[in-house]
């Protein structure tokens, strides 16, 4: 499965420098969000598979992107994706917070892309994260847009389900006005599946990309040495990861929450 590896590669590769001759194209190009994404989630199910070219690569540009004017102007929220895709290769949480702590803003059009880049990387942030704490709290206070997904992926990240109920329960405390009791309270005592295609329209659109890319181009454009050994693919383990996603599906399990 050589070339499984050299496409996934090549891939990443390409989209990056597409994603980087765009980053201060204004308005911003319609696929240069999907591009990121696609970018993080081939990232999240082959990260044993990029290599290390693309990780420097990667990390590489958005140390470049963070000391740009451009960057605090536009940028912060443009390369959320790819913050998503240097945490999830490298796993340096420096990525994971730099992403997370804008989860917060004002700017609703970046606040939804943010929230569902850090999606993406739930199942690898904790529930003690600070930043995502924080932030899921002041979006919750605001009635922010989005509030609601960011709750969702906040209560599935790692964390124990003690914790996350006392934090629901005291959510419900301090909302004098019943705000938001109504949601807290679903997620807390329902048996049922909680119902959204937030994460997983997003979702789809990114791999729709890859394998749309992949299918319509030649992406074996440039020679890497490590990617010839004879690395295989198992197909069973790649459909298990999705599976085992928390936001991978339109309906989303928060029964371990159920208080009886």
């Amino acid at each position: 499965m050589v070339i499984s590896k050299q496409i996934i590669n090549g891939f990443v590769s390409s989209e990056l420098k597409l994603f980087q001759s765009q980053y201060s194209v204004r308005p911003v190009p319609e696929l240069q969000d999907i591009r990121g994404m696609s970018i993080a989630w081939t990232c999240y199910y082959f990260k044993d598979h990029i290599s290390r070219d693309n990780v420097f690569e990667i990390t590489r540009f958005l140390y470049e992107t963070y000391s740009s004017n451009y960057y605090e102007v536009h940028g912060w929220h443009m390369v959320s994706a790819i913050e998503a895709a240097a945490f999830i290769l490298t796993s340096d949480i420096y990525y994971a917070n730099r992403l997370i702590r804008h989860i917060g803003c004002e700017f609703s059009l970046g606040r939804f892309y943010i929230i569902r880049s850090a999606g993406l990387i739930c199942p690898l942030i904790s529930f003690d994260n600070e930043y995502l704490k924080q932030a899921t709290e002041y979006n919750v206070q605001r009635s922010h847009g989005g509030y609601e997904e960011n709750v969702i992926l906040f209560l599935l990240s790692i964390g124990n389900r003690e914790d996350k109920i006392d934090w629901l329960e005291n959510q419900i405390k301090i909302d004098e006005k019943n705000y938001h009791t109504k949601f807290f309270n679903k997620l807390k005592t329902s048996g049922d599946l909680f119902h959204s295609s937030f994460f997983i329209s997003e979702f789809n659109d990114a791999k729709s990309y890859f394998i749309f890319k992949v299918l319509s181009e030649q992406m074996n454009k440039e020679v890497q040495l490590e990617l010839f050994d004879d690395t295989e693919f198992n197909f069973e383990e790649l459909m298990l990861k999705e599976k085992s996603h928390p936001l991978s599906r339109c309906y989303i399990d928060f029964r371990f929450l159920k208080v009886e």
